[in-house]
């Protein structure tokens, strides 16, 4: 066995034991995280352009009020994004970054490796300055950067990606 398929099976057994556990509980439960394939991915998006979806709207609102004066506090380098999705708010704060910074990297992190690799494409074509280097992990664990990002590194968890997370 090579050790992709190795490494592949290993991540499906993963899988499979965490669904089974969930599936096992009084009250029954799957991580969020595989919600987030490529299809759940843009079902969510289409959610949040829903007009009962406040959450999306007050946090854009926020960020456009807020972000230049943020980032020229801050004068981050890199911003490393949990849960990146589409990066679509994360828009906002990178035409700060890019406005405040000729050389800049951006680090979107998230489960769906399809919509992630589509979501980097469209940031380097509207940011081909700044350095992207999409990262495929789960964060809910542990997970380790890209090294040698410049400093400082801005860290962003937008959305309402927290509230997947149980308390705790």
């Amino acid at each position: 066995m090579t050790d992709l398929a190795h490494g592949a099976a290993v991540a499906d057994a993963a899988v499979l034991r965490e669904v089974a556990q969930g599936l096992s509980r009084a009250q029954k439960e799957l991580p969020p995280k595989f919600f987030y394939d490529e299809r759940g991915s843009r079902l969510f998006e289409q959610i949040t352009r829903l007009p009962e979806y406040y959450l999306t709207r007050t946090e854009r609102a926020l960020l456009e009020r807020w972000m230049p004066g943020w980032i020229e506090a801050l004068a981050p380098r890199a911003l490393v994004e949990l849960g990146a999705g589409s990066a679509e708010k994360t828009r906002l704060v990178l035409d700060a970054i890019a406005a405040a910074s000729s050389s800049a990297v951006y680090v979107p992190v998230d489960v769906s490796a399809e919509f992630l690799d589509q979501t980097a494409d469209r940031i380097r074509a509207a940011y081909p300055s700044m350095d992207v280097l999409p990262l495929v992990a789960d964060i809910t664990g542990a997970f380790a950067l890209p090294t040698g990002l410049p400093h400082p590194v801005l860290h962003a968890f937008l959305g309402s990606t927290i509230g997947n997370f149980a308390p705790g």
